[in-house]
């Protein structure tokens, strides 16, 4: 006979982490907003598929909504153009919340205490609900960049490698990562 013991916490903050990649993914692609994310979408299919223009007015954009990014990012995008645009949609805002919880792990491994990590992580969340909503919204690759760069960061002591191509490779996307690099190296 088996015996009623509650779920070990492990267990259920990976069902929460699985049930917040899931529900992202299904609301980002049945509300579908994502302005950014229908430019890299339409970019990369003009490009790739239709033989168009990488930057400039294309099928589906004019201006404004032109592609700005650098090439490099439009080649790492190009499996989410061969989906439609919901399930694109959809899996890129799962990948972001996906990441999220690795994330999460190493960073209450490193520096919260066992006893703080409820508080801290309600309090960050419910400061920063309402960007991560809004970032989920538009589709912007800003949010993978941002934990890119974390995981960079926190890798930086063990991985040194990994940790310095997750910083070039946000680099090579945005500019804003190469900031770091001074500091890094002292």
């Amino acid at each position: 006979m088996k015996s009623l013991h509650p779920p070990r916490p492990g267990r259920l903050l990976w069902a929460l982490w699985l049930l917040s990649v899931l529900s992202a993914s299904s609301v980002c692609a049945w509300r579908l907003k994502a302005a950014d994310l229908r430019v890299y979408y339409a970019a990369a299919r003009s490009y790739f598929y239709h033989s168009g223009p990488m930057y400039g007015p294309n099928d589906v954009f004019g201006w404004p909504m032109f592609y700005r990014y650098p090439p490099l990012f439009l080649c790492l995008f190009r499996p989410f153009a061969l989906l439609p645009l919901r399930a694109a949609a959809g899996l890129w805002a799962g990948l972001k919340v996906f990441l999220l919880g690795p994330l999460l792990r190493m960073w209450c491994r490193r520096f919260i205490a066992p006893a703080r990590l409820l508080p801290a992580v309600s309090l960050s969340a419910l400061l920063l609900m309402p960007y991560f909503v809004h970032e989920l919204e538009s589709g912007n690759v800003q949010l993978l960049l941002v934990e890119l760069v974390c995981f960079a960061l926190l890798l930086g002591d063990e991985h040194p490698f990994v940790s310095s191509l997750l910083l070039g490779l946000t680099a090579a996307i945005k500019i804003w990562p190469a900031f770091l690099f001074p500091y890094l190296a002292l």
